[in-house]
């Protein structure tokens, strides 16, 4: 499979961006903005499989601290910001061949496994509790 640099790059990238999002909505200020968008951005352009968890920890982040007015407003500038800074590498990519390099990435994990297999997973699989397979079995149950 490969890709340790890239991997290791989206980890480092999400944990500063879930550090700086979590400053941003406990303390608030234009530095946690900047670095927050900054992270969230090559979070995404180094590695997009990351980027979708990062998008889902922050989104648990705004849901556990930042929802205030200036949380909602702080978030949505993020994800606009991320949006637009990592939009030239995506871009580029859909007007050259069109959505189907996404395709893969996002059948990547645990997207079409039944449910059983799934509840089993998250607590028998791994040490750490994988997103995309609680995300899985959430989406089954709703």
């Amino acid at each position: 499979m490969g890709g340790g640099v890239t991997r290791s790059l989206g980890s480092l990238f999400m944990l500063l961006s879930l550090w700086w999002v979590y400053r941003l909505f406990r303390e608030g200020g234009k530095l946690a903005l900047a670095l927050s968008i900054l992270f969230c951005s090559l979070t995404v352009l180094s590695h997009p499989e990351v980027g979708i968890h990062t998008a889902a920890s922050c989104i648990l982040l705004w849901l556990f601290y930042g929802r205030t007015t200036r949380g909602a407003f702080n978030a949505v500038i993020v994800g606009l910001a991320t949006l637009l800074l990592s939009a030239p590498w995506w871009g580029i990519v859909i007007s050259y061949h069109g959505l189907a390099p996404f395709f893969p990435a996002l059948n990547t994990g645990y997207h079409n496994i039944p449910i059983w297999y799934a509840l089993l997973a998250i607590f028998a699989s791994q040490t750490v509790v994988q997103i995309l397979l609680v995300v899985r079995v959430i989406w089954h149950f709703v």
